[in-house]
C-alpha cells in the first residue's frame, strides 16, 4: 500500500487560509476538487497544494475526487434553438 497524500485544500479561491487533508484512494493534483466532510456535512473542496511531508497534526481525510462539470456554454443544446431566426 503506498502512503497517503497529504494536501492542502481551499473552501473558496478567496480564501487566504488553506486547509491540510489525508488523501488515501487515487493521487490528485493541484486544481483538482475533492469531497470533504466538514461540521456542515460533505462539502466540495479544491487543492491549492500538496506536501512533500505529513503535518505534525493528524489530518480528516479526502472523501473522494470530484470530477469537474461541464464547462458553462458547451455545446450541450438539445433543443435545436441555434440558427433558428
Amino acid at each position: 500500500m503506498s502512503h497517503p497524500q497529504f494536501v492542502e485544500c481551499k473552501f473558496r479561491e478567496a480564501d487566504l487560509r488553506a486547509y491540510t487533508y489525508r488523501n488515501d484512494s487515487e493521487p490528485v493534483e493541484i486544481g483538482d476538487r475533492s469531497a470533504v466532510e466538514t461540521t456542515r456535512g460533505e462539502t466540495v473542496v479544491t487543492v491549492v497544494g500538496i506536501r512533500e511531508e505529513p503535518p505534525a497534526f493528524d489530518c480528516k481525510p479526502i472523501l473522494r475526487k470530484v470530477e469537474p462539470e461541464p464547462e458553462e456554454g458547451a455545446d450541450t443544446a438539445e433543443d435545436g434553438a441555434e440558427g433558428e431566426e
